[in-house]
């Protein structure tokens, strides 16, 4: 079975290159807006959600705040496009496991997915950085 991964942003081309960067691998659910992700999110409960922080309708730390309060399990990855250290740590401490500044390398995402969502993934790549590393050593 495929895990669930959500991308909530009001950038129509943001969720597209999500799309067309993994949806072969996970299920992938999107959403334009605030109000419409925190819906899809409460109706679909997914493995990882990516959140932008600004958006038109509902902010995305509004969003982060009420799932936290439901009792959300999924890991929140923030997105943004501009790094605000209040901002960011106002979202660390809501709950999100960290965030991803715009524009970003679509490499990055992956490591997040195989990393929170792959487990063999991610160990198999913790451990070619490992060997990388001590190569260079």
């Amino acid at each position: 079975m495929r895990r669930k991964v959500i991308i909530v942003d009001d950038d129509a081309a943001v969720r597209r290159l999500f799309e067309a960067a993994f949806s072969s691998t996970f299920l992938l659910l999107a959403a334009s807006g605030g109000q419409a992700g925190l819906e899809l999110i409460k109706k679909e409960k997914p493995d990882l959600v990516f959140l932008d922080i600004d958006m038109p309708d509902v902010s995305g730390l509004d969003v982060l705040r009420l799932l936290k309060e439901s009792g959300l399990a999924a890991v929140v990855w923030m997105l943004t496009g501009q790094e605000k250290l209040e901002v960011i740590t106002e979202a660390i401490g809501l709950g999100a496991s960290g965030y991803i500044t715009k524009p970003f390398e679509i490499g990055k995402i992956r490591e997040i997915l195989n990393s929170a969502l792959l487990p063999e993934e991610g160990m198999r790549s913790a451990k070619a950085w490992q060997v990388k590393k001590n190569l260079n050593a």
